[in-house]
């Protein structure tokens, strides 16, 4: 298979307009894809603006070809375009400690069969539980104090996801850690190994004198790749939801009163412990009805998406794409996100209203296109087809959780009077050390 960045570090696939590579002679990749570790969201950014048609752009991983969303819905079902050869290129999971990632992209599906038969068809069951694991979380962490309290947010939300997220398995403090700071490490090395050219990143990375025999994930790797995929992504959907919702104060009155009805309606069905509402331990059914908080979830998570594209794909052979565009073999594509601020799709998309999705499920006869959970090609917050997260449905049950517990028991506020911005790692990393606001809570004894 042709290397994605070009076996010399300097090679662009014929046919296909380049992006940011001004310079003439063989180092005019090379010199690029540096310009792009430092600016490469800008430069993608105005990529898109300017190309109607796929692209191609030299990142920190290598050349890459963006294609528009609207090819997303044939990209998802070409077989020869390999999730798992894109996954195992850009973590570089032939090096010793990334291997944990390898579990992602298995051929079998090993994490997408785990969590479709077993953690989602399994959310009924664990719904309470996962309730439960919060209440008691927030009394640690927050208590019964009536007085306000200054937090910085993020890293408050990642130590709640990682505990709820992980309580299916174990409270072990030491394997929360481990699973927070997993993803931040892995993600770290990649940065150190991008800025390398290709042929020097294995001399770089000294590999380990004895490789195991096989390819068969250990259950730790399985139990480490489920932490990637799920509690850093969780925790930015999470942090940027209650930041949104905390600089448009006045909408959290709208969302208690759903709360609240729900709840009311849960009890009178003699389903739940209703007699107080902070403490009522919810169920998977009564989360579907928040329809107004999964709108402001999908809001947030449109405004504030942390990629610049998705669908990552690596052609195994050469593919035609409708309009008669060839994609080279070899060739790492990648579908960008520009839909998300697109005004033929979405009216003001710059300004954030956490009713829009409601008010387009509720004028919409594909209702079912507009929830948090759904994959479409716009959006595309949780990808599209067969390699869609499989996680989502956990996490919506999670993050909405969540904020049922913070917003019906705790005011919030920003302490600074404003949204910290967001922050993006780049083409080949999604950022995950940002949001560095703070919010003060004070307990609403409900």
């Amino acid at each position: 298979m042709r290397a994605p960045f070009g076996i010399g570090g300097c090679g662009l696939y014929p046919g296909i307009p380049a992006f940011g590579i001004d310079e003439k002679g063989w180092m005019r990749v090379e010199k690029a894809r540096r310009r792009h570790t430092s600016q490469g969201t800008q430069l993608v950014a105005k990529a898109i603006q300017e190309f109607l048609e796929p692209y191609q752009v030299a990142t920190d991983v290598g050349v890459k070809i963006f294609i528009p969303a609207r090819y997303a819905e044939e990209i998802k079902n070409i077989k020869q375009m390999s999730f798992k050869k894109a996954v195992e290129w850009e973590f570089f999971l032939g090096y010793p400690s990334l291997k944990a990632i390898y579990t992602i992209s298995h051929q079998d599906g090993i994490l997408q069969k785990v969590t479709r038969q077993n953690i989602t068809q399994s959310l009924n069951l664990i719904t309470t539980d996962l309730s439960k694991e919060t209440n008691l979380a927030l009394e640690e962490k927050l208590g019964d104090s009536k007085e306000w309290t200054s937090m910085t947010l993020r890293p408050f939300v990642l130590d709640l996801v990682a505990r709820v997220s992980s309580c299916l398995f174990c409270r072990n403090e030491e394997w929360l850690d481990l699973t927070k700071n997993y993803t931040l490490d892995s993600f770290a090395a990649g940065r150190v190994l991008r800025s390398w050219p290709f042929a020097l990143r294995p001399i770089i990375w000294f590999q380990d004198a004895f490789e195991r025999n096989g390819l068969e994930p250990r259950p730790a790797d399985a139990q480490l790749a489920l932490s990637v995929v799920a509690i850093h992504t969780t925790t930015e959907l999470l942090t940027g939801t209650l930041l949104d919702l905390t600089q448009n104060g006045d909408f959290i009155a709208n969302l208690r009163e759903e709360m609240t009805h729900v709840l009311e309606e849960q009890h009178a069905d003699g389903d739940g412990d209703a007699e107080r509402v902070g403490k009522t331990f919810w169920k998977k059914s009564s989360l579907y009805k928040l329809k107004l908080l999964d709108s402001a979830l999908k809001e947030s998570q449109r405004m504030h998406t942390r990629d610049i594209a998705s669908m990552r794909r690596i052609a195994e052979a050469p593919v035609k794409l409708s309009d008669g565009t060839v994609i080279p073999k070899g060739a790492f594509t990648w579908v960008t996100l520009h839909a998300y601020k697109d005004r033929n799709i979405y009216a003001n998309p710059e300004i954030y209203n956490p009713r829009r999705f409601l008010d387009l499920r509720n004028q919409s006869e594909q209702e079912n296109k507009w929830q948090l959970v759904s994959t479409t090609a716009d959006p595309l917050g949780f990808g599209h087809g067969e390699h869609a997260c499989p996680e989502r449905f956990f996490a919506s049950n999670e993050v909405k959780i969540a904020l049922v517990h913070l917003l019906m028991k705790y005011d919030w506020e920003l302490a600074e009077g404003q949204r910290p911005r967001d922050v993006v790692k780049g083409a080949s990393e999604r950022g995950v050390a940002g949001k560095r606001g703070f919010c003060s809570g004070g307990d609403r004894k409900r």
